[in-house]
């Protein structure tokens, strides 16, 4: 399993912190929501910022650690070129340079022609993933 969630970024990476107004793991895409707390979020098509929540590397909890409601969480936006580790949606599978998109709970799923692709694979999921997994991407 991957131990960070930002892996590359092409400028100094934009990092928010508030309080996490649900349990989330890191590795997931989410918005401020009405109380200034992070919450999972569908970007439903929308431009603006891929908002992705880090590990909490100060309590040396990794990624594997979901923060809990009312922690204190950071998240840094992804911009085009940025390369990080995301959680997947259940059944992903997917090649190198495939386009996914962002499900209701904040994880990449395979896009549609419908869809507004936020990040391209770059690893293959050969074997459908479980829900929360880590797959390597990099923003579009």
């Amino acid at each position: 399993m991957a131990k960070t969630v930002i892996l590359e970024s092409q400028t100094t990476a934009l990092v928010d912190e508030r309080l996490c107004g649900e349990a989330i793991l890191p590795g997931t895409i989410v918005r401020e929501n009405s109380l200034s707390a992070f919450v999972k979020t569908a970007l439903d098509g929308k431009a603006g910022q891929l908002l992705v929540l880090l590990e909490n590397d100060l309590a040396g909890t990794g990624v594997a650690t979901a923060l809990a409601l009312g922690a204190v969480g950071r998240a840094a936006v992804l911009k085009s070129g940025d390369r990080a580790n995301l959680r997947v949606a259940a059944t992903l599978t997917c090649k190198v340079g495939d386009f996914l998109t962002v499900d209701t709970a904040g994880r990449v799923k395979a896009s549609s022609s419908t869809d507004v692709p936020y990040v391209k694979a770059m690893e293959a999921i050969t074997v459908s993933a479980t829900a929360d997994a880590l797959v390597y991407v990099e923003a579009v």
